[in-house]
């Protein structure tokens, strides 16, 4: 199962089919739908410290198989530890994969939680008039989604509707297409809304329509 890696980065093609999505769906409903795709929400240093730590110790592991009498030197034996460290730091750095398979699930989902929150505010997401602004966000390091509304919409959605809307995105998303799930996301969005927050007469675009990438 392939999955979209930070490599990747959107045409001004695939940028324009997005905001074309959020203008089509935001003129079926008065909610404002803000997406926003960021590179990863953590850091993860203890990830990489564990790499390191592993690839330290199979050092001096190697390094004791092959010194005579398997006796280690105390200098050769801390430049090895040393060495191994930096290597394994490196790894983890340079392979994604490789981080992501040493930080736990518990983790990532709590980064990715605080790092959407922390974007709601940042970008305006609850200060609508209407408060009916609705957040997509997506964490591509950690293959993650999270859907977050407004005080106006918390009533309205169930926990199953924004679940609805984050399994439509990251379906397409494992297939390996970020503008396909990210429109299909804006899609069920714009259709659980219509019946519970249609679009007003006169009605203000108060956030732009824009797709926000945040490395």
């Amino acid at each position: 199962m392939s999955f979209i890696e930070k490599d990747h980065w959107l045409t001004g093609e695939e940028r324009t089919r997005i905001e074309t999505a959020v203008r089509e769906a935001e003129a079926r409903t008065s909610a404002e739908i803000v997406p926003i795709v960021a590179i990863g929400s953590g850091r993860y240093h203890r990830a990489v410290d564990i790499a390191g730590v592993w690839c330290a110790m199979i050092a001096f592991l190697l390094l004791g198989l092959f010194s005579p009498d398997r006796l280690v030197v105390l200098w050769e034996g801390f430049v090895v530890l040393c060495l191994g460290l930096a290597v394994g730091a490196f790894i983890a750095h340079a392979i994604p994969a490789v981080k992501r398979g040493l930080a736990s699930e518990t983790e990532m989902s709590a980064r990715v939680m605080d790092a959407a929150f922390r974007t709601f505010r940042t970008y305006g997401v609850g200060e609508t008039a209407g408060r009916t602004g609705i957040l997509i966000y997506v964490s591509l390091f950690e293959r993650m989604a999270v859907v977050i509304g407004d005080t106006a919409l918390a009533d309205r959605l169930k926990p199953d509707d924004y679940a609805s809307i984050r399994n439509a995105l990251l379906e397409r998303l494992k297939a390996g297409s970020l503008t396909e799930g990210l429109i299909a996301g804006i899609h069920t969005a714009a259709d659980l809304l219509e019946p519970i927050a249609p679009r007003a007469p006169g009605d203000i675009n108060e956030i732009s329509n824009a797709l926000r990438l945040l490395e």
